[in-house]
């Protein structure tokens, strides 16, 4: 019954769609050309926005040209006219003798120039002001080298060498600005200034499809500062356009080979094990003495992934710092430090943690950064006692069974000299001495008496006495007389011992080689006496050859 009223209802429903289908269909015709005349409208608007974007490119383009044209390098008198004029000249000898700061406003008063070019869009401009003033400079020192030693110098020499590089890649000179970008950064670029030139690089070698070197570039600068959003951006993309790259090679090498099953080993595979042994030969240098031989291995791997970068950082840290690379061992090393937190699994090198905290400390001393250098000298301080004395492995190669590599031999001297009482006592000495700066005497005591401990305590007299005499100074500045003049009697006691120990070593020294000159003198009369007795021998045959021969006749 429901359905039966249900459907004498909905029989009248069709009546009413008649009545209203047509006036729908034609609100639905007039929708549609409503529509379709907004869309060719929309279609046209975006026809003429495109020909108006294309003819405002092609007038760009066109003014980029004439500005090139313009800006050319060989038209001297151009550039001549616009900015040679404003530019200083380069100081002569008297006048950097009488104001050495002449050099600086001179390369300074070159780089605004070049970066007021550069805001204008004149890029090639730009890069010759850049150059001019960084050749001008070299030509105020006595070599480029003698240049980085200046500081005041080489920043302004690196900033204009990596705006060199800017313009390079504004022009689209990718080789250009991946030279320009390297050289700010052999140059001593430090900081965002050092940031700018990795990124640089970093896009120049992404544009000659170098995509291994910028992502390691890239890598680098994201490093140094964690938190800058482009350099991110640039390390992410080179590390893909990397990835890429291998994957291609990979594909056009091996095709559809199962590399496991036919027992071959992917490009990647072999370039890791390439680099390990690398790596494990680089280092056997580095602790038989051959520092720079060690770098020049090293450096390169230092920025890889994993075991053989983090290895690499280490050695190529302490080579830098045994070769008097101090900046950059102090990079290597905090760079060590920081992925080797990250590396919990990763065993420690041969050489020992003590032995690259002890120079990273030192290196960041020499650079002038005492509250860094302080956080590394206590961290050695504390390593170095909970590592203990090391043993050095003078141990005859199969000893109880064992081979003695000559790196580990090596190795176990730098670990051995790393934990030993006397550089222990360095350590507190240089800690006192910055908090003495810092803080006055009175915070130094404590460093020092713990110096003085371990310097008597590693018998070396004349560190003892050193550090004896930096008591007593410190006890004179605070007024404690008593106490300096018993670190005086202890320090001249030391000097005393140290010149006998001297005393006797020379002694000892005459000794022997006197017995070597004895024993010298005794080969020579042996071997005299054996040349006589052969030259008897000699004769005595040749006599007996002529008597058999006369007996013959």
């Amino acid at each position: 019954m429901v359905l039966s009223r249900s459907c004498s209802r909905l029989s009248t429903v069709p009546c009413a769609l008649g009545e209203a289908g047509e006036e729908r269909k034609e609100k639905a015709e007039e929708q549609e050309q409503m529509e379709q005349e907004e869309q060719e409208g929309k279609v046209e608007q975006r026809k003429e926005k495109a020909e108006e974007q294309e003819q405002m490119e092609q007038e760009e383009q066109e003014g980029k040209v004439e500005q090139r044209k313009e800006e050319g390098e060989d038209d001297e008198a151009a550039y001549a006219r616009a900015v040679g004029g404003a530019l200083p000249a380069r100081p002569s000898a008297d006048e950097i003798a009488a104001d050495p700061s002449c050099r600086y406003a001179m390369v300074r008063a070159y780089k605004e120039a070049g970066n007021a070019l550069f805001k204008e869009g004149r890029y090639a401009w730009a890069k010759r002001t850049y150059a001019l003033g960084v050749s001008l400079l070299i030509e105020c020192y006595a070599s480029y080298e003698r240049l980085k030693w200046d500081y005041e110098a080489r920043v302004p020499c690196a900033q204009c060498l990596s705006n060199g590089a800017m313009c390079a890649l504004k022009l689209g000179e990718a080789e250009e600005a991946a030279r320009l970008s390297e050289e700010a950064a052999a140059c001593g670029a430090e900081g965002s200034d050092l940031v700018k030139a990795l990124l640089r690089r970093a896009e120049a070698l992404l544009l000659l499809g170098r995509a291994a070197e910028a992502a390691e570039a890239a890598r680098r600068a994201a490093e140094k500062e964690p938190r800058n959003r482009a350099a991110a951006e640039v390390s992410a993309r080179a590390r893909k356009a990397a990835r890429q790259a291998e994957a291609e090679a990979e594909r056009r090498l091996f095709g559809g080979v199962d590399l496991r099953r036919a027992g071959l080993k992917s490009r990647k595979e072999e370039e890791k094990e390439r680099c390990e042994e690398e790596v494990e030969r680089a280092m056997g240098a580095l602790y038989a003495g051959r520092d720079e031989e060690a770098v020049e291995a090293l450096l390169p791997l230092s920025g890889r992934e994993g075991s053989v970068g983090l290895r690499a950082a280490y050695g190529a840290g302490i080579g830098c710092y045994h070769t008097g690379r101090m900046e950059e061992a102090a990079q290597l090393l905090a760079a060590y430090f920081k992925r080797h937190a990250e590396a919990a699994e990763e065993p420690p090198p041969l050489g020992g943690v003590p032995l690259a905290r002890f120079c990273l400390a030192h290196a960041l001393y020499s650079c002038r950064k005492p509250s860094e250098a302080r956080e590394q000298l206590l961290r050695f301080v504390e390593e170095a006692e909970a590592a203990g004395p090391q043993k050095v492995l003078n141990l005859p190669d199969g000893w109880m069974g064992r081979k003695i590599s000559e790196a580990e031999r090596g190795a176990s001297r730098l670990r051995a000299r790393a934990c030993s009482d006397e550089a222990r006592a360095d350590a507190l000495t240089m800690l006192a001495l910055i908090d003495e700066r810092a803080s006055g005497p009175a915070a130094a005591v404590g460093h020092l008496e713990r110096a003085a401990a371990h310097a008597d305590k590693g018998g070396v007299m004349a560190q003892a006495a050193e550090a004896h005499d930096n008591l007593a100074n410190a006890y004179e500045a605070m007024g404690e007389s008593a106490k300096a003049r018993e670190h005086r009697e202890r320090a001249h006691a030391a000097r005393e011992a140290a010149a006998k120990k001297a005393a006797k070593d020379e002694e000892r020294r005459m000794e022997e080689e006197k017995a070597k000159e004895v024993n010298e003198e005794l080969k020579d009369e042996g071997a005299q006496e054996e040349a006589e007795a052969e030259g008897e021998a000699e004769r005595e045959r040749d006599e007996e050859a002529k008597e058999g021969e006369a007996r013959n006749e």
